[in-house]
């Protein structure tokens, strides 16, 4: 349990030398610049100033009811959200009394982070803003009192641990504040979220507070809730909420990484953030990539989506700050469609080849569904609702057919269905790769519609892997792709699609009298009639 009076004296050193003038001015914010510079308030001068990175630039002018950042450690993600909770306390419309007044929920899943990381944080940054009281009943809170230039601003803090569901109902319900500051968003449960968001929000300061005036405005000050959050695994349901649902005004920033794959290893991003604030600077981020798997480099310096574990991503040259976005179809661009074929969860994945670049638009996943029922009610109805009048190219599907998947793809796009290239390991895997280490002015060659391809986008970020051998001695790995539906399905897709496009394709596994067959089945596709979507 936390003892309060100890965290007062030995963790914070908070004891209030004397009231602070509160006719003279403590911080200076420049609601513009989304700056805030705390004053000495014995010299009036300053003792910490702080300047938002790109991306918390971007964070701070959103007025989005909920708002995450994702990025790297050390990145600074809690650094903006103390800071925007001072900027948001400013920006109160004032009581009737004169003074703006605001109450902050700030959330971490146990005292002890709360305490170290959290708390910690904020008394680097604010500990002289003003006049700070530490209150121990009848809960615990931090209090300041302070001038910015324009009158008196009072804001309180709630420092609150949720591990569990039952903590949310025991410490939530007659809770009343302006904001909430979600610390770690990956360690919460979800429930913390929709608490707040589901109607307990704005309560605090109450509507009878404000003039008449103020009252009359339709919106009389922002009131929401913002998180940050190391990566958290694919499967989360941040993953879910901000990735594929993506409710109205639910905002999630991505911050450059720390570090970039090189062939021997990583090296600094230039465009990654806070690295002036960071001992030894970039030099410390490619010191942290020393004897670290790709998948923990990947999650902690890089800021993507991934779970840590022992097994092998297939792709390590996939980056989903590269490769992933939105993906818009273009009327004159053809389609590619690839089917993996199986009574399972056969997969559809449609995707067009345009300026130089594949973009990959939509997944079809189905569960115990026939070809015929995945392409009847999902695959048709969205290729006329988004692609009317386009021209299907090509449908591939896998060549080992054993279920009469093909003739089933024919009912609907007669003579384009033709079997893949070829269902050997390494062209398959090396073709989508060779797409990966492409740039095209600047950008990944091939680009995954991040909404429409949840699958594809798991996969590539560790759903698709090698499995590990139970070996002494040595890590060893199986050959073959592990095979986890849906994962590998959309993978077998888009490796066919690749093979298909990329004529430069070297197959390892094949002989010269195969590759030359490939070579004339490519430009015997190539030449074959394509026929509109319309009208089948």
């Amino acid at each position: 349990m936390l003892d309060v009076a100890q965290l007062k004296d030995e963790v914070y050193g908070v004891k209030l030398q004397g009231a602070a003038d509160l006719n003279a001015r403590h911080v200076i914010v420049d609601q513009k610049l989304h700056t805030v510079e705390v004053l000495n308030r014995y010299h009036q001068e300053s003792c910490a100033k702080y300047v938002p990175t790109t991306t918390s630039a971007i964070f701070h002018a959103c007025d989005d009811r909920v708002r995450v950042i994702r990025g790297h450690v050390g990145s600074g993600k809690t650094t903006a959200m103390c800071a925007e909770i001072i900027l948001r306390a400013c920006a109160m419309p004032p009581c009737r009394d004169g003074v703006r007044r605001s109450r902050w929920a700030v959330i971490r899943n146990t005292y002890g982070d709360l305490i170290k990381t959290t708390i910690h944080t904020w008394q680097q940054w604010y500990r002289y803003l003003g006049q700070q009281t530490v209150r121990q009943t009848p809960s615990y809170s931090i209090h300041h009192v302070f001038n910015d230039g324009a009158g008196v601003v009072e804001m309180e803090l709630l420092p609150i641990a949720l591990d569990t569901v039952v903590d949310v109902s025991k410490h939530l319900k007659s809770l009343e504040v302006t904001g909430v500051f979600l610390n770690e968003l990956s360690e919460l449960h979800r429930l913390v979220l929709d608490f707040f968001s589901g109607g307990r929000l704005p309560r605090y300061p109450r509507k009878i507070d404000f003039s008449e005036e103020i009252q009359a405005q339709k919106r009389m000050y922002w009131s929401g809730i913002f998180a940050d959050t190391n990566p958290p695994d694919e499967d989360s349901w941040i993953y879910k909420l901000f990735e594929m649902d993506r409710p109205p005004e639910y905002t999630m920033l991505v911050q450059p990484p720390a570090v970039l794959k090189i062939e021997n290893g990583y090296v600094i991003n230039p465009e990654a953030e806070n690295i002036v604030n960071i001992p030894n600077g970039e030099d410390e981020y490619v010191k942290m990539t020393y004897g670290k798997s790709d998948n923990f480099i990947r999650v902690y310096l890089m800021g993507e989506y991934g779970t840590l574990s022992d097994e092998k991503k297939v792709y390590n040259n996939y980056n989903d700050n590269i490769h992933s976005g939105v993906v818009e179809v273009a009327v004159d661009c053809p389609l590619i469609i690839a089917a993996d074929l199986g009574t399972v969860a056969p997969a559809v994945l449609v995707a067009q080849l345009a300026d130089g670049r594949l973009r990959v638009v939509k997944e079809f996943c189905g569960e115990f569904m026939t070809i015929t029922e995945l392409t009847e009610h999902s695959v048709m109805p969205w290729l006329r609702s988004n692609c009317d009048g386009m021209v299907v190219e090509i449908v591939l599907h896998d060549p080992a057919d054993t279920y009469d998947g093909a003739e089933q793809l024919r009912a609907f796009f007669s003579h384009a269905v033709k079997p893949a290239l070829t269902n050997a390991k390494n062209p398959r895997i090396n073709s989508v790769s060779m797409w990966l280490n492409r740039l095209v002015m600047g950008q990944g060659a091939i680009c995954i519609d991040r909404a429409n391809c949840a699958q594809l986008r798991k996969g590539f970020n560790g759903k698709y892997f090698y499995k590990k051998l139970r070996v002494i001695g040595e890590d060893r790995y199986k050959e073959e792709p592990h095979k986890n539906h849906p994962f590998s399905d959309v993978h077998d897709c888009l490796q066919y699609i690749c093979c298909y496009v990329n004529k430069e394709l070297s197959f390892d596994d094949e002989t010269d009298e195969e590759i030359a067959s490939y070579g004339y089945e490519f430009r015997r596709l190539r030449e074959t009639q394509a026929d509109k979507i319309t009208g089948y």
